[in-house]
């Protein structure tokens, strides 16, 4: 064979393989962005879950008018019942909360679909979704991709910018994560997601019977990121523009008794900074809760009995419309004179309805 033809063969295989390479990567790209977007049981559940809250917020604009709207992870969607807070307070408020994954950006602009003029858009982020940085996640995109709004992500919003179709494409794909957790529950024969939306009430509420050993309390920085000031900053603004009031209320986590002095303190801090570009409705327990009996499966996730505290105490912020002054909040955040003083188990929510009411939060309309 003459050896001059060798170079021309190489060079020929070289195009080949790099091609069948780039073709094989689109087709594990596709497969995996399909599984993600059609079949991953989480996203599946959140995917069901959105449109029974967007419904139910679309029923109480259709048959209340005004309404409140309150959104966050999941902390918000385990402890606000929206139907009770209409059965018993005579407040139509619709439960928009997702899950803490979906990130700051993209919970809040899901929640945003359901506002209309006139109403109340109380945000109940985790803490540390405005005291990490704002950065774009698998999960967000997936989401926003799954319920028809790549829009989301792809254009500026809310102060963040949107990322490349490049960057897109990288983030629909599933993570290590995500196929690590699934292939673990997978071997061990547990259910694929721990939730099913059989415990997503048409109000948006959710509930599971899972009870898990938990800690607290649950942890985050004090100061708020630079993206969440521009997050704040621009929602803020368009609320102003859409007629929409803004506040922001703080999710209760467990916290031990001895602990609860010291996180609330914290929370003060972090409510400080928030106040700069929010209202702050007053919490008699300033986010810190030590009823143990009272959680779930972590400690965000109020059960039934905890959920009808927390959406007392709720009824009585959206009713008086007290936010903290920033005053208050420094005092807070250095000493343990106003702080609420704990009580033991159940006795401690009766203690905190009483302050709450005290101050003579009961006014019986939705507070405008």
């Amino acid at each position: 064979m003459d050896s001059s033809t060798l170079p021309s063969s190489s060079s020929g295989r070289i195009p080949r393989l790099a091609g069948c390479l780039l073709l094989l990567g689109l087709v594990t790209w596709a497969v995996g962005a399909w599984f993600i977007l059609a079949v991953h049981p989480e996203m599946r559940f959140a995917s069901a879950a959105a449109q029974r809250k967007l419904d139910y917020a679309r029923k109480l604009t259709t048959e209340k008018g005004a309404k409140s709207v309150i959104y966050g992870g999941s902390s918000c969607a385990f402890s606000i019942n929206g139907q009770e807070l209409l059965e018993k307070y005579g407040l139509p408020v619709a439960n928009l909360g997702m899950m803490a994954g979906l990130g700051a950006r993209i919970n809040t602009l899901f929640a945003l679909q359901a506002v209309q003029r006139g109403d109340n858009l109380l945000i109940a982020l985790e803490p540390s979704l405005l005291t990490d940085p704002i950065e774009p996640v698998g999960l967000e995109m997936q989401f926003s991709l799954r319920t028809g709004h790549s829009e989301w992500m792809l254009k500026p919003q809310l102060g963040q910018p949107g990322v490349s179709l490049l960057s897109a494409g990288l983030l629909v794909r599933p993570g290590g994560y995500q196929l690590l957790t699934l292939a673990g529950k997978i071997l061990m024969r547990q259910p694929l997601y721990r939730y099913r939306i059989e415990e997503v009430q048409a109000s948006g509420w959710q509930q599971t019977p899972v009870k898990m050993e938990i800690s607290g309390p649950p942890g985050h920085r004090i100061h708020l990121s630079d993206d969440a000031k521009r997050f704040l900053q621009a929602l803020s603004a368009q609320c102003r523009e859409r007629g929409v009031r803004l506040a922001y209320v703080l999710p209760w986590g467990y916290c031990p008794a001895e602990q609860v002095a010291t996180f609330r303190r914290e929370n003060a801090e972090f409510l400080l900074e928030v106040s700069q570009w929010v209202e702050v409705l007053k919490d008699p327990l300033l986010g810190a809760y030590s009823v143990r009996e009272e959680f779930a499966d972590t400690s965000w996730h109020l059960n039934g009995p905890g959920s009808a505290r927390r959406c007392e105490v709720l009824a009585n912020q959206i009713k008086s419309w007290q936010p903290w002054t920033r005053e208050e909040l420094q005092s807070l955040s250095q000493s343990t004179a106003y702080l609420v003083p704990e009580v033991p188990s159940k006795e401690a929510s009766s203690r905190a309805m009483a302050s709450t009411s005290s101050r003579g939060e009961g006014s019986p309309v939705l507070g405008r």
